[in-house]
């Protein structure tokens, strides 16, 4: 029921018809479309710092397959990559989560809780693969989030609370040192194991940003249930 896919390179930004961003292939959709076909109703989660647009564009106008991409917020980066990643593209196939910078652990917790996590079970998702980076990390100089090696051993496990079967796929995570502690935290999440020490520090998340930010990313969500009602942030309906 669990299978992590160390693959290189990355895949998420591979698009239909063009590479992007280092990505040849998009492993995540490949995994994905074979589920689709075996039957699946599938959900691609996406927490790599940078904008899943590769698996968005393959999926967009698939009903059975729903892509969820929590993300740094940072818009188009050329010709060939032309998509915001702004809740504004989100529709019934897909959801965008744009997080400001400087979003550490406790706005992704809060991004899969409020958003992502009820998002998959309104679509009914049987299925989940994840595409796993970790530009997200403090120390990472690709990427602007704060997230820490204890913030991925949470996403582990509270991915392994959804109890669906479940492929993660390798994708973003620049200073090899650190994405290493972040990819072992994240699988002793996944499996129930105590974290190693980290005894790097981090920045506490601001918390007007992250009200800001999901309010932002469920206002966009018109076609979705769970986003009618009150948040658990107190943020009122949405």
């Amino acid at each position: 029921r669990l299978a992590y896919a160390l693959v290189r390179p990355p895949g998420h930004h591979a698009q239909p018809a063009t590479a992007d961003g280092y990505c040849l292939v998009n492993n995540a959709a490949l995994v994905a479309e074979t589920a689709r076909r075996a039957g699946r109703r599938v959900a691609v989660l996406d927490w790599d710092v940078h904008h899943g647009n590769g698996t968005q564009e393959v999926f967009r106008d698939t009903p059975d397959v729903l892509t969820v991409s929590v993300h740094m917020r940072h818009g188009p980066w050329g010709a060939n990559h032309t998509q915001t990643g702004a809740p504004a593209e989100s529709g019934p196939s897909n959801i965008n989560v744009e997080l400001s910078l400087g979003a550490g652990d406790a706005a992704y917790r809060r991004a899969l809780a409020e958003i992502a996590f009820p998002a998959l079970a309104e679509f009914g998702a049987d299925f989940l693969v994840c595409a796993s980076g970790f530009d997200g990390s403090a120390f990472d100089p690709n990427g602007r989030h704060n997230l820490t090696a204890a913030g991925y051993r949470d996403i582990g496990r509270a991915v392994s609370g959804l109890g669906l079967p479940t492929v993660l796929t390798q994708e973003g995570g620049y200073l090899r040192g650190y994405a290493a502690l972040c990819l072992h935290a994240l699988v002793e999440g996944l499996l129930g194991l105590d974290l190693l020490d980290d005894p790097l520090a981090y920045v506490p998340d601001d918390t007007q940003l992250v009200d800001a930010d999901l309010a932002r990313a469920r206002s966009a969500l018109t076609g979705w249930e769970f986003a009618r009602v009150t948040a658990p942030g107190g943020l009122g309906p949405a």
